[in-house]
């Protein structure tokens, strides 16, 4: 089997659910076209060394972590503290869909939302995914869903 064959299978396999869920955490088109083919370029660099079966999740790491440089850069990573002042008004809820609330979480809860509920990650893998230990993972995920509620009920 040649690495171009291998490449491509991993390719044609992973670039729809990558592509949805860089532009799902970053809520930006080109940025996410940014992170995925880095990503991909990424993959083919390490190509010989990877394992098609764990490529997937792999490849969810990566692109983790070049959205995370991005968010850095544009220091948007949120503290759980200044969650409030995050929280949308009311009248900036009503009449929106679940996408649009989970579209306002903070970066690591939305991701962490979108790789346990979209994606069916399980914890473990979310952890590895996003950096992190598996009750980090847990806990993104459970204030995730606190924030949704909250805008919910708005």
């Amino acid at each position: 089997m040649s690495l171009r064959a291998k490449f491509e299978r991993i390719y044609h396999s992973t670039r729809d659910g990558l592509y949805s869920y860089a532009l799902r955490v970053l809520r930006n088109e080109e940025e996410a076209l940014d992170a995925v083919q880095e990503t991909y370029v990424r993959l083919w660099k390490n190509i010989d060394r990877v394992d098609e079966s764990r490529a997937p999740s792999w490849l969810f790491r990566v692109c983790h972590n070049l959205m995370m440089d991005h968010f850095r850069k544009r220091r948007e990573v949120v503290d759980i503290d200044d969650l409030e002042e995050i929280l949308p008004s009311p009248h900036e809820v009503r009449g929106r869909n679940i996408e649009d609330m989970v579209a306002n979480l903070p970066p690591r809860y939305r991701e962490a939302l979108l790789l346990r509920f979209n994606y069916s990650y399980s914890y473990r893998e979310i952890a590895r995914i996003m950096g992190t230990n598996e009750n980090t993972a847990k806990t993104w995920v459970r204030r995730g869903l606190i924030l949704l509620r909250k805008m919910w009920k708005i």
